[in-house]
């Protein structure tokens, strides 16, 4: 959603607008579209820029495997001069926000925003005993597999701590 920042009213009003983000990053699975919100408002010839977006995340979790969904959100402001709408994307800008000669890509930004608040792995809610080292099956289910504590190669140098080092 391209918005034209300079016909945006001045006041404290402002203009909203909302906007479903696409994602296609591979890896990245949402349950519903997410969702996009962007807060215009014209201040004192600057614009100040709020920028929400939301969603859903479908993934497995990292310690049992099980389908897990886990909410995703995101919210930033912005705040941009007027003369910085003169800028082309060929200038250098620091912010780097995705605008061009005083249009701003609205979708761009929610979902880049989105986008930083994905976690690298997902996990079951508290609870979540993981999956046996041994036999592979949930932990949670009873496995009475016994597993090593330790290399037994390095036992030896248990032998070197006195009665009080012992764990």
């Amino acid at each position: 959603m391209i918005i034209q920042l300079r016909n945006i009213s001045a006041g404290e009003e402002g203009e909203k607008f909302t906007f479903p983000i696409h994602i296609n990053e591979v890896g990245i699975s949402f349950a519903l579209q997410p969702q996009g919100w962007l807060e215009a408002k014209r201040i004192n010839g600057a614009y100040k820029l709020t920028v929400s977006a939301k969603g859903i995340l479908q993934g497995v979790c990292a310690r049992c495997n099980k389908p897990v969904e886990q909410a995703c959100a995101a919210s930033q402001t912005y705040i941009v001069k007027e003369e910085d709408l003169t800028l082309s994307d060929t200038e250098d800008t620091e912010d780097q926000l995705p605008m061009h000669l005083g249009a701003l890509d609205a979708h761009e930004l929610a979902r880049q925003e989105l986008l930083l608040q994905v976690p690298g792995v997902m996990y079951c809610p508290e609870g979540c005993s993981g999956l046996c080292p041994v036999c592979g099956t949930k932990k949670e289910n009873g496995c009475n597999c016994e597993t090593q504590t330790g290399d037994a190669r390095w036992q030896v140098l248990k032998t070197l701590l006195t009665d009080e080092d012992k764990i």
